[in-house]
């Protein structure tokens, strides 16, 4: 891997522990729609944008579930936790964030939410500053595992994909990273990687003080 010039963050379960909470306020918006939420079902969606989660969502439940009214009631409540600071970052990303912008190389946030949405949650969590532009996930045509978001974070920081990094949590984020040819650290979250796509990362991190030495390592190396 050659001198990285960018760093792209996911969101969801990689910057916040933000996953299992949504899980939860969805799991009571679908029960008072006589539904059961399953964890298994839940990280079925993990990492994609609404029209997939939807459509993956109504192969399970059937077609009469609207997903979107779902949400609609799910993500003010997800919101509210953001806007008052009630998200937890996840261990060592601030740690991470700060060496990162100690070295001076833009980080950027490539999320399936939307853009405003993360606004909302870097906001409310003080991790605004640490980032230079978001793509969000009502940018692109298409989500993870397609590479679009990521691509799209490159071309707008005009560097080429060798140049990135890309940090997921997410099994469908480390397949459109890869596919974007962007090396990638994997922190999961709720879901292990495959056991094929492993030898595939830059780096498999516990969290983020893990994939902060990971970096601290490489860029010793390069000097």
């Amino acid at each position: 891997m050659i001198q990285p010039h960018l760093f792209i963050f996911d969101m969801d379960g990689l910057l916040f522990d933000s996953e299992r909470s949504y899980m939860h306020e969805i799991a009571k918006v679908m029960a008072e729609y006589g539904y059961t939420l399953t964890e298994e079902n839940y990280k079925r969606v993990v990492g994609r944008r609404f029209p997939d989660t939807e459509q993956i969502m109504q192969s399970i439940y059937g077609k009469e579930l609207s997903y979107l009214a779902v949400i609609s009631k799910a993500r003010p409540r997800m919101l509210e936790m953001a806007a008052e600071g009630r998200l937890a970052v996840k261990p060592g990303i601030r740690e991470l964030l700060c060496y990162l912008k100690e070295l001076d190389i833009p980080c950027v946030v490539a999320s399936s939410s939307y853009e405003e949405t993360v606004k909302v949650y870097l906001q409310g969590t003080g991790l605004s500053d640490y980032f230079t532009f978001i793509i969000g996930g009502d940018q692109v045509t298409k989500g993870k595992p397609d590479p679009e978001v990521f691509l799209r974070c490159c071309e707008a920081a005009d560097v080429s994909p060798e140049q990135a990094i890309v940090f997921e949590d997410s099994e469908y984020g480390v397949q459109a990273a890869i596919a974007a040819g962007i090396p990638v650290i994997c922190i999961p979250d709720m879901v292990e990687p495959p056991e094929e796509l492993v030898p595939q990362l830059f780096a498999l991190c516990r969290d983020g003080f893990e994939a902060k030495e990971v970096l601290c390592r490489y860029f010793n190396q390069q000097s």
